[in-house]
């Protein structure tokens, strides 16, 4: 009769022994390459969107509140100038002129505002507290590459759009990881612009698919609400409504304000886009990965 083979148990493990780092792996909770797609971007966009509205909407309201009161003066000053006869150009270029100013006061506000969305985004998604203070310190730190950021892909849009729709769209949909990359990692305008590049290629119908819903959704609330504005007015003060004048001044500021809200679910898309992309190509980012041996 075979005896069985004698048992050995083995040794315990030495507690000072050093560790062997490199058979460690993060654990993953999604399938880095399967993960990322439209839907998931999709997903994500408006579940972050959703938990920190409270967060994002106000900043994108105080960054086109000066729009709002460019459009409104536009327009309350509309009816003065048509009566006024013969046409008074000091008028028309006092008016023009305020609106002018209050654009480029919005665009400065523009890089602070998508800063500081994307580090909240991003915060978010890694599972962190949003802070509006933490925010708003990203975004400022970030300001002035930011900007020159947005300055250099606007002279790039410009001839892109005049060319084709297409070029202009390949752009935005390639560079639209960039503001993301310069607030979490700190690279300069040129360097966030080809790090976005890199990361959106191979991904870049599906970004565009995620991205194409977020403006659609914001496009259909916004009409929504104009046409209510509209038929509002148009039942109080009848077909008045319709003519640029003070019953169309404050609707249309509101206007202006209620888009800045929802834009910022586009930007909120950018960000969630460079997160997914990172973990799809990357594995996740190094603050992510500090977390697994805190």
């Amino acid at each position: 009769m075979d005896q069985p083979l004698p048992t050995q148990i083995a040794p315990a493990p030495d507690p000072s022994a050093p560790v062997d780092w490199s058979r460690v792996t993060a654990p993953a909770p999604e399938s880095p390459i399967a993960a990322f797609g439209a839907g998931w971007l999709i997903a994500r966009t408006f579940a972050t969107w959703g938990r920190n509205v409270l967060r994002f909407a106000p900043l994108g309201v105080v960054s086109n509140a000066p729009m709002a009161a460019g459009q409104y003066l536009l327009y309350a000053g509309m009816t003065d100038l048509a009566r006024s006869s013969p046409l008074s150009l000091d008028r028309v270029r006092v008016m023009l002129g305020a609106f002018g100013v209050a654009a480029l006061v919005a665009m400065a506000l523009y890089p602070l505002m998508m800063g500081a969305i994307s580090r909240g985004t991003v915060q978010g998604l890694r599972g962190k507290r949003v802070r509006l203070g933490d925010m708003l310190a990203a975004g400022g730190r970030a300001y002035l590459r930011l900007l020159v950021m947005g300055i250099l892909v606007s002279l790039a849009m410009i001839p892109a759009t005049l060319l084709l729709v297409f070029p202009a769209i390949i752009l935005m949909v390639g560079w639209s990881a960039a503001v993301a990359a310069a607030v979490e990692e700190r690279t300069g305008p040129v360097r966030s612009l080809s790090r976005s590049w890199a990361l959106t290629r191979g991904h870049r119908w599906r970004v565009f698919a995620g991205i194409a819903v977020a403006w659609i959704a914001i496009a259909v609330a916004a009409g929504l609400f104009q046409a209510a504005t509209l038929g509002g007015m148009m039942a109080l003060v009848g077909t008045r409504a319709m003519a640029p004048g003070p019953a169309m001044a404050i609707p249309m500021g509101v206007y202006q304000l209620l888009v800045g809200a929802l834009n910022t679910v586009l930007y909120v898309a950018c960000a969630v886009a460079y997160h997914g992309l990172r973990a799809a190509k990357e594995g996740g980012d190094p603050e992510t990965l500090a977390q697994v041996f805190a």
